[in-house]
Order: C-alpha cells, then sequence, then structure tokens
C-alpha cells in the first residue's frame, strides 16, 4: 500500500475501529486470502475484529486501500468511506452511488400537491398504506398533536419520498379507496412528469423548477447564477448563536486553521467568505451536499431550511444523525465545562435567574458544604465550586423539578452535552422508560449502527450482536435494551453514563 494510503488509515483509525463492521466487509475485500478471513473472524470482540483487519491491508499491496474504501460502500458504511476519499482526493462518484428510492419525478409530483391533500382525512388513508408504512411512521401520522394538514404534509415531503421507488404507486392505490378522482389526478401527473414523455417539456409550476440543481451541484454554480439563494443564509450563519456560527463552519469544512484570522478580516459576510475560500480550496468537490453536511455539524441546523427552500431540495436532503452522534461535542466546544467552577459568571447568573425557588435552596445548601466556600452570592458560589460536578446537583433534584431544571440548565448551557444528567430520575429502571422516551433513544442508537457499541459495552457477545444484526430487525437497540434492563443495575443514570462514555453525549440527553 503507498504511504499516503497507510498514513490516511492510521489517521482515521480510531472512527474506523470504533464504527467499522469487518463481517460485512470480509467477504468484498478482494485483496484478502481464506486464512485472512478466518483470522479476523477468530477476534471475540467487533473492535477485535477491527485492529486485525487495519492491520492487515497495509500489506495486502497497491490496490488495498481502493478495495477498502468500495467494500465500505458496498456494506453499507458509507460514512466512514467518505472521509478516507476525501483524504486521498479521490473522485468520490467512482464510489458513492445514489441509493435506491423513489424517483425524482415522483418526489416532485408529491410536492406539487399537497395543496390538494391538505383537506383529506388521513386517518383514512393509513389503512391503505400499511405496505410502506411501518410502526414509527403510523405513530407519527396519528399524532393528536399535530393538525390533519400538517401529517399529510409529513407524509408527502418526508416519509414517502423515503420508501422506495415503488411507494408513489402504492400511495396512488391508497388515495383512490378515498378520492377516486384526485387519485387518477395525481397518477396523470407522474406521468406527465416523466422524462420519457413528450408532454414533460410543458409541464409547468415547481416540478418543472426544482429540476435546476441537485445536493450534487456545485455551491460555486449556484453562487454565479442565484447568488441571493445565500443572503439569507449567510445572514443567520453570521449571528453569533453558542459562539460564533462561521467559524465552526470553517473548522467542519476542513479549512486551514491559518485561514481563519484571514476571513475574520476581510469585508462583507464572514460565512460568505468562508464558502468562497472553501470553493477555491476543494474545487468541483464544494457541493451542496457536503456544505449542508457542515452546517449539521456546526449545530446550526435552523439555517439549512434557508438552502434548502430557494433550491426545491427539501425532500431530498436526509439530515443524517451519523456524524452528530459519534463526534466528540469538544469540536463545537474547546472549553469543557463539567463543575460549577467552569461555569462562566454569565451562565452562573443565567442559571440563578431560570431556576425556582426550591432548586435554588437546594442548590445553595449544597455549595455551603464545599470546602473553603466564603461567597454568599449564588452565581460566586458556583464559580468557587472548581470540584464540585453539576451533575452531582442534578442528581439530587427530585422527579417533580427535575424536568424543569433540566431543561434550564440545558437552555443555558446547549453545546455541552452528556453533563447535565437525564430529563428523567436516574433511579429509574430502563424497562420504566415512557415508550416516546425509548423509542427517540433507540432511534437514534439505530441510526449508524450506534447500537452495536453500546451492545458491546454492555456485555453482549459478538456472536448475539452479529445475530440481531443479521436478522435485520426494525430496531436492534431496543432488543439490545431488552436484554440488559432485566439485570438489577439497569438504570436510567447507568445508561446515561454509558452513552456519555462512548462519546455519545447527544444521544444520551435523548433520556
Amino acid at each position: 500500500m503507498e504511504e499516503e494510503h497507510r498514513n490516511i488509515l492510521r489517521k482515521h483509525r480510531e472512527a474506523l475501529v470504533r464504527d467499522l463492521e469487518p463481517l460485512k466487509l470480509l467477504n468484498r475485500l478482494d485483496v484478502l486470502g481464506d486464512d485472512d478471513r478466518e483470522l479476523v473472524k477468530a477476534k471475540k470482540t467487533r473492535s477485535e475484529q477491527a485492529e486485525e483487519l487495519l492491520d492487515m491491508l497495509p500489506r495486502k499491496g497497491e490496490d488495498a486501500f481502493q478495495n477498502f474504501i468500495t467494500a465500505l460502500c458496498n456494506g453499507s458504511q458509507k460514512f466512514l468511506a467518505k472521509p478516507l476519499i476525501r483524504a486521498s482526493g479521490m473522485d468520490e462518484s467512482r464510489f458513492l452511488k445514489d441509493e435506491v428510492g423513489m424517483t425524482e419525478e415522483h418526489k416532485r409530483v408529491l410536492r406539487a400537491s399537497s395543496d390538494q391533500f391538505s383537506s383529506m382525512d388521513i386517518k383514512k388513508l393509513l389503512p391503505y398504506l400499511t405496505k410502506v408504512l411501518d410502526e414509527y411512521d403510523k405513530q407519527e401520522l396519528q399524532s393528536d398533536q399535530k393538525s390533519n394538514c400538517t401529517k399529510m404534509d409529513q407524509l408527502l415531503t418526508e416519509i414517502l419520498p423515503k420508501k422506495g421507488p415503488e411507494a408513489f404507486g402504492y400511495f396512488v392505490k391508497a388515495v383512490e379507496n378515498v378520492d377516486l378522482p384526485l387519485a387518477k389526478k395525481i397518477q396523470e401527473s407522474g406521468r406527465e412528469g416523466s422524462p420519457n414523455d413528450d408532454k414533460s417539456s410543458t409541464h409547468t409550476g415547481s416540478i418543472q423548477e426544482t429540476s435546476v440543481y441537485s445536493l450534487k451541484s456545485e455551491v460555486q454554480d449556484i453562487l454565479d447564477e442565484q447568488p441571493e439563494v445565500f443572503e439569507k443564509f449567510c445572514k443567520e450563519m453570521d449571528k453569533e448563536i453558542f459562539g460564533n456560527g462561521w467559524k465552526r463552519l470553517f473548522k467542519e469544512l476542513g479549512l486551514p486553521a491559518k485561514g481563519e484570522s484571514f476571513v475574520e478580516k476581510e469585508p462583507g459576510s464572514h460565512t460568505l467568505n468562508v464558502i468562497k475560500g472553501w470553493i477555491s480550496y476543494d474545487g468541483s468537490g464544494a457541493t451542496v451536499q457536503t456544505l449542508l453536511d457542515a452546517v449539521n455539524r456546526s449545530q446550526r441546523k435552523d439555517c439549512v431550511r434557508y438552502i434548502l427552500k430557494p433550491l426545491n431540495l427539501g425532500q431530498d436532503y436526509v439530515d443524517s444523525p451519523v456524524n452528530d452522534m459519534t463526534k466528540k461535542f469538544e469540536s463545537l466546544s474547546p472549553r469543557e465545562v463539567k463543575c460549577f467552577g467552569d461555569l462562566t459568571l454569565d451562565e452562573a447568573t443565567r442559571i440563578t435567574n431560570e431556576l425556582g425557588q426550591l432548586a435554588i435552596n437546594l442548590l445553595r445548601r449544597e455549595l455551603e458544604k464545599v470546602p473553603g466556600q466564603n461567597k454568599t452570592y449564588l452565581p460566586e458560589m458556583m464559580l468557587e465550586s472548581k470540584n464540585y460536578t453539576i451533575r452531582r446537583y442534578t442528581n439530587l433534584i427530585t422527579d417533580g423539578e427535575r424536568p424543569s431544571v433540566i431543561k434550564k440548565f440545558r437552555q443555558v448551557l446547549p453545546a455541552h452535552k452528556g453533563v447535565i444528567g437525564p430529563l428523567l430520575s436516574p433511579d429509574t429502571f430502563v424497562r420504566e422508560i415512557r415508550y416516546s422516551h425509548r423509542r427517540d433513544l433507540t432511534r437514534n442508537l439505530c441510526a449508524n449502527d450506534n447500537w452495536k457499541a453500546l451492545a458491546e459495552k454492555l456485555g453482549l457477545d459478538n456472536t448475539t450482536i452479529q445475530y440481531l444484526d443479521n436478522r435485520r430487525i426494525e430496531n436492534p437497540a431496543d432488543e439490545v435494551l431488552r436484554n440488559w434492563e432485566v439485570k438489577a443495575h439497569s438504570t436510567v443514570g447507568k445508561l446515561y453514563d454509558i452513552l456519555v462514555e462512548l462519546d455519545y453525549p447527544i444521544i444520551a440527553d435523548y433520556l
């Protein structure tokens, strides 16, 4: 293997060992022999198998690096392949193929038709969509917290487009049972929008307009043709929310650190200057998809819509939690906060102002016990408490007060995940967690197969983990929790600590 490729694997080794699924790749790695595969399989844990495989690859010839990347892409681990591809300077299009899903034309038909369905009772439609909707989808669409119009829009623009190429046909058949004329109209729109149909050239409206750009479009092209698209986005990113958003974007785009001071001195929008510098640095690699992913990792998801909406890409872009859930949050917050003494005076003051009297009285009593405490003003008492952890205090909050107190701490310290503690009582058993809490938690654990690291940490053997994975069950994370929750120490507090230890603090805060 070339020395450059060896260095790339060394640089990304920690992430690869943490998330790599070696057994999914072995039969796809042509550079390995049968003996090599057996050596990897012989290791007891997934991480040991990953270590063994990564030790082997550099000795397998000049094609080993590309073969490894191809195997990652074909083995549903594209998120691990992308950093390797970019670091090597290879063309992503050689490896990354579009996922199979609903056709672009059918997505656009659904979006353009959303107004026509706003008055249809979604409850009448759901019984005919059992082949394409799972239980999570049904619960979302049956929620009493949302209006019928909102749920119908969610079905058309968020759920159905992700359900594969046959979802449009199933939807049309379902509508036939509720409103036959409307079903025929939608079906005809789908035919008119087909690229093989001469009528498509005369079809007007948002369906035609959305064909101009895609997630693969180069940002430079949009800046040249429609610079106004980025005006609102840059204005919002320039605002100081949890610090300078443009600085975090600068880092997430992988730009050289020395260029940050140059951007800051340049006149005009800092965010726009970052984007221009990134285009100069990455060239054709500066795509809409890459920019949106970087914005999400910068914790400014609120700004994504300012790009998606004018480009009509709202239903094409899926916010993947992969990087958000697995990256350490320190990349967004160089200042570690664990104890009250780590707070700034402003943060301590805001906490004092937000908390209710009972919570303040408890906090004051606790901080008065700190050795050497000589302050009487509560914010100053916090700053003097260098070794009294925030988590120690929140663990004392009773169930009735707890959700309110935790939420207020999180509002004041939004960038510091995993240090405040769970919303639920730490002593609550995992088996007693409400369905909605458990659903959100396990969904995020299933994203990017994070559940496997948790399963390994909870003591499940490699054979059981492989069994759950190979069964292709809908929610393997829930199965892992079911296996663990029968044990005496399976509490919310324990699970929270384990998730933080696994570098999943954002997932931990779903508890």
